[in-house]
């Protein structure tokens, strides 16, 4: 019984060694690149670049600065001729009246870059502002209650009598420029004066820098 079991297991063993070896899985290997065959009569794409060799091989090109574009300047205001005179109520620009200016009773007038060929006229109770304007004649009112002229030209004279305030600055009056009884404060400054420079009878009179041809007198005679 002993020797039957010893037979089997030898003729086990025998088996085992007599199985074949297993085999190695085979590998894979590297399949060369084939070129991609050319259609008849097109041309060859030509290799691209890698892309650090195609950043090696650029050179960096500046950007041009773009020109600002110009700006459309505004058209030169219109000036409006007007014929003989002109009754002033309201705030005008770019006027030439061939006669005078008008301020009616309780009026008030803003004349800006104009000429008058004639003379302005106030009346009672009314207030003007000539600015950057130039009168051929003469600038006069009785009772006025405000006269303002800033830069421009009176080729006249400037008289005002018995009204509130007035100021003439950096304007030239080739004439006189006499202020009387005014009854609010009277400023002259920057002005040039062909004539005389006058107050009389004012509440307040003040100014500098003022280039006087004729005399000054009165409560102008420091300025």
């Amino acid at each position: 019984m002993l020797r039957q079991t010893a037979l089997i297991f030898v003729a086990l063993l025998s088996l085992g060694a007599c199985k074949p070896a297993s085999e190695p899985e085979p590998t894979a290997s590297a399949v060369p690149s084939v070129p991609i065959p050319v259609a008849p009569g097109a041309e060859p794409v030509a290799s691209q670049p890698a892309a650090s060799e195609k950043a090696a091989g650029e050179t960096a090109v500046a950007a041009e600065p773009v020109a600002e574009p110009e700006v459309a300047r505004p058209p030169a205001p219109k000036t409006e001729q007007v014929e003989g005179d002109l009754t002033c109520t309201a705030r005008l620009a770019h006027q030439s009246v061939s006669g005078n200016v008008v301020v009616p009773t309780g009026a008030n007038c803003q004349l800006f870059e104009s000429e008058v060929d004639g003379n302005v006229v106030l009346q009672r109770g009314s207030a003007l502002t000539l600015s950057a304007t130039q009168v051929g004649g003469s600038v006069q009112g009785e009772e006025v209650y405000d006269l303002a002229v800033e830069g421009g030209r009176v080729k006249g004279s400037v008289s005002l009598k018995d009204g509130q305030s007035a100021r003439v600055t950096g304007a030239a009056v080739d004439g006189n420029l006499e202020f009387s009884g005014q009854q609010g404060p009277v400023d002259v400054s920057g002005a040039q004066v062909g004539g005389n420079l006058s107050c009389e009878g004012n509440a307040g009179v003040s100014g500098q820098n003022n280039e006087v041809a004729g005399n000054r007198t009165g409560q102008c005679a420091g300025l």
